[in-house]
């Protein structure tokens, strides 16, 4: 039998794209970056750094990647603080990283991925944030390095309703 095969691969079972969601505070500010307008997704909403894992990296490479591309912050230390599973259609779905890490600098550079800006973590009503941000904010704010990492799930029920 073929190694992939012995895996049980199957598109009748769960599958899920991989991604990382990267939470950078400098004390009590976090940096978030406001999606450009000409994104697919999410465009003028403020979201945490992050994306795909590309075929070929690991979670930590992804990580250190989409650092790098959306921030041009090249050394900075992460550590996985939890996971979430948002629930799809058809069977699919994304495993969701999220890391967190401090950042006691205020360089960073902009991409075409949007304007990055610190903000501080309790001034974030009436902001447009991404919709399952407010929820995860406060659990990242809180973990700490070595702590247990979290882990949840999502859905939208029925009524498109974000269910976390």
């Amino acid at each position: 039998m073929n190694p992939v095969d012995e895996q049980g691969l199957s598109v009748s079972r769960f599958l899920v794209s991989p991604r990382v969601l990267l939470f950078i505070f400098n004390g009590q500010e976090i940096l978030l970056i406001k999606g450009s307008e000409k994104k697919k997704i999410w465009p003028g909403y403020y979201n945490g750094i992050g994306g795909h894992i590309e075929i070929g990296e690991d979670a930590g490479e992804a990580t250190i990647r989409e650092l790098r591309e959306e921030t041009g912050i090249d050394n900075l230390g992460l550590y996985l603080c939890g996971t979430i599973i948002n629930e799809g259609e058809n069977n699919r779905g994304i495993l969701l990283m999220v890391y967190k890490g401090e950042y006691s600098g205020k360089t960073i550079t902009s991409s075409e991925e949007g304007k990055l800006e610190w903000k501080n973590i309790y001034e974030l009503q009436g902001l447009p944030l991404v919709e399952d941000i407010p929820a995860l904010l406060p659990v990242v704010f809180a973990h700490r390095l070595g702590e247990k990492p979290f882990s949840g799930k999502s859905y939208y029920d029925g009524n498109g309703k974000l269910i976390i």
